[in-house]
């Protein structure tokens, strides 16, 4: 045991065991010193009788060059053995005596909470984004520009007493230094990301950043080191969530060691250099935080033309699904999708013409079928010979002009040119289909509202299949099921932007 905590190892069998377990004791009081704190190892054999010490001792410790034996001299461990250690360096007791009958080899390693990053994981300068001087996450600029603000830096608050610590330095404290160089490989040494990283914009003339915000995103973590043991190749971390941590900031809050940017609330930066804080407050959208959304604006401080778009509410890839990133990237590329309905051609079969001549009564009983149109909604003149196109799209809706029932015979061009009387424009923030319906006209010489064809169910078409259509100038078969109503509508009105993708300087 070491800094009052106990752990117990695994059991191994025969003479000579060998052990691979870590065992990692943490301490809060004094956490940058070793002076004063000692390791107690027994040695049990434990059989059925009962359990037996076949070696005990407690070693101290002491900072090399402040006392202690140098531990390659250690031979043997006894409760006066003081073992000299530096700081966050193995160190190695190799076969040393502990009582008459047993040996050990152990490799002891402290830690302290002010440990230096070892040289192994010290990416030098770095970069943004990769460690290193280039990485900072703050400055005297940016802690004066919030303070002008009336703002101040979060950091986490509670029992305990908390200390930054960068990435690279996380590595190492985890040891996991295989990782620690693949993101060095990959990210800090690859030309493109450093670049980037380093504030230069792409040899690009126009960008259009799309990305969600104010959802509760995460953009830091509160940690604390666990005691624990653990068998070699079977470790999990070192260090463990500090469910005890809060925040006092208005724009963070902190949930089981997770710090996250409060929607609407977190200070961001309005600038693209950085340094004006008070005007925006905002969060990122669950998964990505806000400002590193943002960074495209930073380009245009290199002659790039950034049009930002930030969707409300908008996940990391939940954004995908939402209409207003589908608009922004229609606007981008192509021209405002104005889609227009041109019905070419009507088809209504012997049965369903008759649907609207019978008289009243019969009508009702023809069509008065389960999941058909009821009795009180049939239209008041039964016998009316002409039909109309009805459009509704979002809010809005559009008809075609009427033309009689008779030419209701799938020819086409019935309606002329006033089948391009329905223009309906694409707005995904009202609706993400069309509705189309086949009316009767009503009233004085037609002129009323119309009613729903009888037996006919309105049809609706995705946004996704109208635009497709629209964008190859298709026409579209819509059929009414079970209704022997069909329509032919051709879509029109997108048009590519030409040029508007050739962005890449030659």
């Amino acid at each position: 045991g070491v800094g009052g905590g106990e752990l117990i190892g695994s059991k191994q069998r025969g003479r000579e065991p060998e052990y691979n377990d870590i065992f990692q004791f943490a301490w809060e009081e004094g956490a940058e010193k070793i002076s004063g704190h000692s390791l107690t190892i027994r040695l049990i054999d434990d059989n059925f009788v009962g359990d037996r010490t076949v070696g005990k001792a407690t070693i101290r410790f002491a900072p090399a060059g402040e006392g202690g034996i140098a531990p390659a001299e250690v031979v043997e461990l006894t409760d006066a053995t003081v073992v000299a250690l530096m700081p966050a360096e193995w160190a190695k007791l190799n076969g040393v005596r502990v009582g008459d009958d047993a040996r050990l080899w152990l490799n002891v390693r402290w830690t302290p909470s002010d440990a230096p990053l070892p040289a192994a994981f010290d990416p030098g300068k770095g970069c943004a984004g990769c460690g290193g001087t280039a990485d900072v996450g703050t400055s005297e600029e940016k802690r004066a520009a919030l303070k002008a603000a009336g703002l101040t830096e979060v950091r986490p608050r509670g029992k305990h007493a908390y200390d930054p610590r960068t990435t690279e330095m996380m590595f190492a404290l985890e040891d996991i230094g295989p990782s620690y160089r693949m993101w060095q490989e990959c990210y800090a040494s690859d030309t493109v990301f450093r670049m980037m990283a380093e504030g230069k914009a792409p040899q690009i003339k126009l960008c259009q950043p799309i990305y969600g915000k104010n959802m509760k995103t995460q953009m830091g973590m509160v940690f604390k080191r666990r005691t624990g043991v653990w068998k070699q190749g079977e470790r999990t971390n070192y260090f463990a969530y500090d469910e005890d941590a809060t925040v006092d900031h208005p724009g963070y809050v902190c949930k089981k060691g997770v710090i996250y940017e409060k929607p609407g609330a977190c200070p961001q930066a309005s600038d693209p250099a950085g340094t004006s804080f008070g005007k925006s407050f905002a969060s990122g959208d669950m998964t990505v935080p806000y400002w590193s959304l943002r960074w495209p604006v930073t380009w245009a401080e290199s002659d790039v033309n950034v049009n930002v778009v930030e969707v409300e509410g908008g996940t990391h890839r939940g954004i995908l699904s939402m209409p207003a990133a589908q608009w922004a990237v229609l606007q981008h590329v192509a021209a405002v999708p104005d889609l227009t309905f041109h019905i070419e051609a009507i088809t209504v079969n012997p049965e369903a013409k008759a649907r609207s001549v019978l008289p009243s009564a019969e009508l009702v009983e023809a069509v008065a079928a389960p999941g058909r149109t009821a009795p009180e909604q049939l239209p008041e003149k039964a016998d009316a010979t002409s039909v109309f196109v009805q459009f509704s799209y979002g809010n809005v809706t559009k008809n075609s002009a009427a033309v009689p029932l008779a030419k209701a015979d799938g020819s086409l061009g019935i309606f002329g040119e006033q089948g391009t009387k329905a223009r309906v424009t694409y707005d995904p923030n009202t609706a993400l289909g069309c509705t189309f319906s086949l009316m009767l006209t009503t009233g004085l010489a037609g002129m009323g509202k119309g009613t729903l064809y009888p037996g006919l169910r309105p049809t609706t078409i995705s946004a996704r299949a109208l635009l497709d259509a629209g964008a190859k100038e298709e026409s579209l078969d819509i059929v009414f099921a079970d209704s022997g109503i069909t329509l032919r509508c051709k879509v029109t009105g997108i048009q590519a932007k030409h040029g508007c993708l050739q962005c890449f300087k030659r």
